[in-house]
């Protein structure tokens, strides 16, 4: 059984520096460790920690976000001065400051991350239940006596649902960069495998010529991941702008 999170001394050693072969296929570090498992573990790390960050991100906006735009008034109001505060707040730097005193575990960093991080997804929500809300509709279930939470439950919850895979996907790029770039500058837990770790220690060695195979599978596993996730979102974004729009058909 795998232990999560996937720490460095749970990989084998072989021969230091040894050339990829059909044996170790991107070779091996300074210590013999297989540089595919490496980069697989680091991976596997990121996208655990990006579940964590994206289920909790989710979850916060769109309870608040729904909630706000139909209950809306003072609530709202006072929402929106809260979210606007944590949106020019300077997140990363604060993430980055937090870390350096907790050293923390996926967990609370994760944590960490959601604290800064829930704010923009919340505001997403709001602004397209408030759209929602308004529709004809809508309204004609508040008519034939539809209750808030009938309303949420059977018809917000679905139309939203679309806008709530983008934020994941945002959520997760955002989550993969800055556990990267915290972990290159060696402030994250340093027993965790991460990509942007072995990229930091594949540096002391561009002298040699191994820093082909320590170098280049984590930085462009780094690279393919977020790229890959650009154009996902990029893709989504496209679907959930060219989705009918429900009041014309229900017009037409």
């Amino acid at each position: 059984m795998i232990r999560l999170p996937i720490i460095y001394s749970m990989i084998q050693r072989d021969e230091i520096f040894m050339r990829p072969s059909h044996i170790h296929l991107f070779g091996t570090n300074e210590v013999g460790q297989d540089m595919l498992m490496l980069v697989l573990g680091g991976i596997i790390n990121s996208i655990l920690l990006s579940i964590l960050v994206v289920l909790g991100t989710n979850l916060i906006s769109l309870m608040l976000g729904s909630f706000m735009a139909i209950y809306g008034k003072n609530l709202e109001r006072l929402l929106l001065r809260v979210i606007d505060i944590f949106l020019v707040m300077p997140s990363n730097i604060l993430i980055m400051a937090i870390s350096i005193y907790i050293k923390p575990s996926p967990i609370w960093f994760s944590f960490v991350i959601l604290i800064f991080g829930w704010a923009q997804g919340t505001k997403l929500i709001w602004s397209h239940t408030k759209r929602i809300v308004n529709k004809d509709y809508i309204n004609a279930v508040k008519l034939f006596g539809g209750s808030s939470f009938y309303i949420l439950r059977k018809h917000i919850f679905r139309e939203i649902l679309p806008l709530l895979l983008v934020i994941a996907i945002q959520t997760t790029r955002r989550t993969i960069l800055i556990e990267s770039g915290l972990s290159f500058l060696g402030i994250t837990n340093p027993e965790v495998i991460s990509l942007g770790k072995l990229i930091n220690r594949s540096l002391d060695f561009l002298y040699l010529d191994v820093w082909k195979w320590c170098l280049l599978p984590p930085l462009l596993g780094l690279i393919i991941i977020l790229v890959a996730l650009g154009f996902i979102g990029i893709y989504m974004e496209g679907k959930f702008d060219r989705r009918p729009n429900i009041d014309r058909d229900i017009r037409a």
